[in-house]
Parts: structure tokens; C-alpha cells; sequence
């Protein structure tokens, strides 16, 4: 299981904003996807977009994914 973790407190959340944590969101969601592609190393620093430290993207529990992207493995 790939786990993502995102704290929205911050102003790059736009707190004020009934849904304005969507855009920020959206963004570092395309980043780690970006970045799992491009074959970096698990866990992942999530920062937003003001360069603050807000999150991470691990693998829980700590495994090694084997199975080609939309396969599963078989037992």
C-alpha cells in the first residue's frame, strides 16, 4: 500500500476558502505521481507550493512494489 499524507493547516490551503484546499491538493497529488514515474525513492517529502514542509508519500508497510504499474501479483 502506497500511503499519502497532507497537512492542509497552511496558507497554500487557503484556510478562508470554503473548498480552497482542491488546487494545493491537485498539485502535490500530480507531483508524487510525477515523481513515483520518474523512479525516486520511497518515502517522498511533500512540500507545497511555498516550499513547506507538508506531508510525505511511504510505503506502509515498507515493502518493495514488484508488479509492473496496474498488474497485481499473484500468489
Amino acid at each position: 500500500m502506497i500511503r499519502i499524507e497532507i497537512g492542509t493547516g497552511n496558507e497554500a490551503f487557503r484556510p478562508g476558502e470554503e473548498e480552497g484546499w482542491r488546487q494545493e491538493a491537485a498539485w502535490l497529488l500530480h507531483d508524487v505521481a510525477d515523481r513515483i514515474v520518474t523512479g525516486q525513492a520511497l518515502p517522498l517529502v511533500l512540500r507545497d507550493f511555498n516550499g513547506n514542509h507538508v506531508g510525505q508519500a511511504d510505503l506502509d508497510p515498507p515493502e518493495t512494489i514488484s508488479a509492473p504499474a496496474g498488474e497485481r501479483e499473484t500468489a
